[in-house]
């Protein structure tokens, strides 16, 4: 009987090492827009008790051509709560020969990090092929231990990536629980009862490449992605419950046990700054956080999920998003006012209601309830305002961390109006084909955003170099930019400079042939594909006003300009209108462009609103000499 239990082993097992995965054997609709075929991929993940698992992984890849170059990569995350023990692989030309095989000798490990602190290291082994295609197979384990707080996702897909399977299991012992969430078009795991407990196996399998395309719906909601996480967990020696979101405020809370204390000298700055209405207090406490206080990333161990101590950051003056805004908490505490920690995605606007889990959140803010208003603060920017909600939270979910009363909600979002870009432009026009003009431009809310690097850190030469690359001008000469920069919770930038350029308009005989709007815009080039397969997605809606006042030489008429025009759709409006008195021309172009999702059979609709705004925006003035003399 054991002989033949061995004999049935080391078959299946040849089995498995039989699998063809010669490069002729990929399906061609699987080849089809692939820069690679995943031929198969496992994730076996195996917990034995609260803090120690196991994670083995095997991988075959074929790399078709040199634009998946960088998919056949390998790498992975090590800290004290994940060590690799063992690693094989080898690469494998188009015909068959094994080009060179790979041990854990041929690995690189660094700790260089964008974090001033972090147990974080990278192992990772760049792979290269004299030719293409070729295939990659390696497979590893990684000793998980110290605790876990959540498990592998399942993300078996990658842009431009095809795949003909993979599986993804996660064992459990007996006594222990998990909860999981897939999206729309994830499978559903198969359950087994193991002699230790209990199996979930996902598998997913024949999926061609997904292409990415412009304003496309995100990638994961087109593709399978799976969280798993346990109900009861222990994470460098903290234990707690997530099985629902309360139970996971609840934990998060006892993190923030103890660590708002303050040294009397900052309790005694706090009450200096005390105002007599409290949206001022937290006003002036908020700005001498700002003033006083830098961040930083640090990651080391529990510290992922647990601030510095108030006191810490006191004595220190840094500290990373949970430290800062467990510190600015700590200090309206002593001000009498109540606020809430806050844990975010600056990605990702949506939370699963019904799954918890600790993973869905990269950041932490802080709210400050105050009767009816709500004031969000983004705690480690030195340049929001306050009470400013930026794009990263803006609209976004957040887990309110408040003892048993922790609870989702949503950051309020004032994008959808507010958002606005306005610029001005006077343009006069001389018989040399030069011009002379003022600029003005105002940004307005989330599209400031783009813009404080220019305001608070760029050079002379470098915010007139960003300035020449926004216009369609021959040989702009940029100077006396001013800028002013409004802080409130809608923010304002004003910019302001003079643009002269020798050769604004062409000169072909007696006529002169210019550019109506100097600025650069254009939508239609973000969708110039003739096919679609996705539907059209707009995060971001678009409000934008060109306004240009032209004034023409003396001895010059207008021989042909644009009309006004009015677009409206179900994707937006654009107008141009125009105004003339005497040698003076006002030509006014809007766009409002709303945030929305549109089905795929629109895109011919969309493309041609778009395609429309731009052949508008770029139309042409022709003056023709009256005069005799050029």
């Amino acid at each position: 009987m054991n002989r033949y239990i061995i004999f049935l082993l080391l078959f299946l097992s040849g089995t498995i090492e039989a699998q063809d995965y010669s490069i002729q054997a990929i399906p061609d609709s699987l080849k089809k827009d692939a820069y690679a075929v995943i031929r198969y991929e496992e994730c076996v993940f195996s917990q034995s008790d609260v803090n120690n698992a196991t994670e083995k992984e095997t991988k075959v890849i074929t790399v078709l051509n040199e634009k998946g170059k960088d998919l056949a990569h390998i790498h992975f995350l090590q800290d004290k709560f994940r060590k690799l023990k063992n690693f094989s692989g080898e690469i494998i030309l188009e015909s068959g020969k094994v080009f060179k095989k790979i041990g854990k000798g041929d690995l690189v490990t660094t700790a260089v990090s964008s974090n001033l602190a972090d147990d974080n290291v990278w192992t990772y082994y760049y792979c290269s092929s004299p030719s293409y295609p070729f295939t990659l197979k390696y497979s590893y384990e990684l000793e998980w231990k110290n605790g876990l707080a959540g498990y592998p996702v399942f993300a078996p897909m990658e842009p431009s990536v095809s795949l003909e399977k993979s599986v993804h299991q996660i064992q459990i012992p007996s006594s222990f629980s998990i909860h999981y969430k897939g999206n729309s078009v994830s499978p559903e795991p198969e359950k087994k009862t193991t002699n230790n407990g209990f199996s979930y196996t996902w598998v997913y399998e024949n999926a061609p490449a997904i292409t990415p395309e412009p304003l496309a719906p995100g990638f994961y909601s087109l593709t399978p992605l799976v969280y798993v996480a346990p109900d009861t967990f222990c994470y460098d020696g903290a234990c707690g419950n997530m099985s629902t979101w309360q139970y996971t405020g609840q934990f998060l809370s006892q993190l923030l046990d103890k660590r708002d204390v303050l040294p009397p000298v900052i309790e005694a700055k706090v009450k200096e700054l005390i105002k007599d209405n409290s949206t001022e207090t937290v006003s002036s406490i908020y700005k001498y956080l700002q003033e006083t206080m830098r961040y930083v990333s640090i990651q080391l161990g529990i510290g992922g999920f647990q601030p510095a101590s108030a006191a810490q950051v006191a004595k220190t003056g840094f500290g990373d998003c949970k430290a800062l805004t467990n510190y600015m908490k700590a200090m309206l505490n002593v001000a009498g006012i109540q606020s809430e920690y806050a844990i975010v995605h600056t990605e990702k606007k949506k939370m699963f209601p019904d799954f918890s889990s600790l993973n869905q959140a990269n950041h932490v803010i802080l709210l400050v309830p105050l009767g009816n208003d709500s004031i969000w603060l983004e705690c480690t920017s030195k340049e929001y305002p306050f009470d400013y909600p930026h794009s990263g939270i803006a609209g976004h979910d957040v887990l309110l961390v408040s003892g048993e009363k922790s609870r989702l909600c949503t950051v309020r979002d004032n994008s959808a109006k507010m958002n606005m870009e306005i610029n001005r432009i006077q343009i006069q026009l001389n018989p040399d084909a030069s011009i002379r003009s003022q600029v003005q431009c105002s940004y307005k809310n989330q599209v400031i955003e783009e813009w404080l690097n220019f305001v608070i850190n760029l050079s002379e030469k470098e915010k007139v170099n960003t300035l020449s690359r926004k216009l369609s001008v021959q040989r702009p000469q940029i100077s006396d930019i001013q800028t002013d920069y409004v802080r409130s919770s809608l923010p304002e930038i004003h910019l302001g400079y003079t643009l002269e350029s020798a050769m604004y308009a062409n000169r072909t005989g007696a006529r002169l042939l210019l550019p109506v709007n100097p600025f650069k815009f254009s939508v239609g080039k973000i969708l110039t594909s003739s096919t679609r397969k996705y539907n059209i997605h707009i995060d971001s809606p678009i409000s934008r006003t060109d306004s240009i006042s032209l004034e023409i030489p003396a001895g010059y008429q207008m021989e042909s300009m644009p009309k006004p025009v009015l677009l409206e759709s179900p994707f937006g409006t654009f107008s141009v209108s125009v105004e003339e008195n005497g040698s003076k021309y006002q030509f006014v172009y809007q766009v409002n462009i709303p945030a929305g999702e549109y089905p795929v059979a629109r895109y011919p609709e969309i493309r041609k609103f778009f395609n429309d705004i731009d052949k508008n925006v770029a139309a042409k003035i022709m003056l023709k000499n009256t005069a005799g003399n050029t």
